[in-house]
C-alpha cells in the first residue's frame, strides 16, 4: 500500500500518444476496513506545478475506476502525471491503464513509489521499427540517484554499453531504449 505515489505516464485525447488516440484510466483501491481519503493532482511538465487537484473518498473494500478526463475534466493530457497523496486512511494501492487507439494497444502500469531497492529488472525491451521501448524513469525519493543502465539479450549477454546517469528528487525521464543505447538495428532483450 502506499501513501504517496507517481502515476508517471498519463495520456489523454485524439492526438495525445504518437499521434494516436489515447485514454487514461487510473484505478485506486482500498484494501482496508475504513475510508481513505486521497489527494489526486493533475501535472503535465516534469518540475512544473499541478495543474488541477481532486480529493476522493474511496470507501472500505472500494474501488475508484476513471479516466483523466472523469478525474479532471481534462480531454487534452501530453507526457501528464498524476501525484495520489493520501490524506487520510492507511493506504491504497494502484494501477494505470492506458489505451491506445481504441485500444489496439494497452499499457499497464504499477506508479513510481519511493524505495529502496539498488536493482530493479524490467523482462521486456525491444527496439526496432515494429516493436519499441520508452523508457520512463522517476526519481520518487528526496534525494538524487545515480543510476547505471544495461540491456541484454535472451542470453544474458550486454547488447551494448552500460548507460549512467544521475536523477535529481523528483525528476524524470523519457527515451526510446534505442536511442539510449544507440542501437541502429532490430534489438529484443531485457
Amino acid at each position: 500500500q502506499f501513501r504517496q505515489a507517481v502515476f508517471t505516464r498519463v495520456v489523454q485525447g485524439p492526438r495525445a500518444y504518437r499521434m494516436l488516440p489515447a485514454t487514461t484510466h487510473l484505478s485506486l483501491a482500498n484494501p482496508n476496513p475504513e475510508s481513505v481519503e486521497v489527494l489526486l493532482r493533475l501535472g503535465q511538465e516534469p518540475k512544473a506545478p499541478p495543474e488541477k487537484a481532486r480529493t476522493f473518498v474511496i470507501e472500505p473494500w472500494g474501488l475508484l475506476f476513471k479516466d483523466i478526463a472523469e478525474l479532471f475534466e481534462a480531454t487534452e493530457v501530453d507526457q501528464g502525471r498524476v501525484l495520489a497523496e493520501v490524506v487520510e486512511g492507511p493506504g491504497l494501492v494502484g494501477f494505470q491503464l492506458t489505451a491506445i487507439d481504441g485500444g489496439a494497444t494497452l499499457i499497464g502500469l504499477n506508479p513510481a513509489q519511493e524505495a529502496s531497492a539498488t536493482d530493479l529488472y524490467s523482462a521486456q525491451a525491444a527496439s526496432g521499427e515494429a516493436l519499441f521501448t520508452d523508457l520512463k524513469l522517476y526519481n520518487a525519493s528526496a534525494e538524487s540517484r545515480r543510476l547505471q543502465l544495461e540491456m541484454r539479450n535472451d542470453d544474458g549477454e550486454l547488447v551494448a554499453a552500460a548507460v549512467e546517469m544521475v536523477l535529481a528528487p523528483g525528476e524524470e525521464r523519457q527515451v526510446e531504449i534505442g536511442t539510449l543505447f544507440g542501437l541502429s538495428h532490430s534489438t529484443p532483450g531485457s
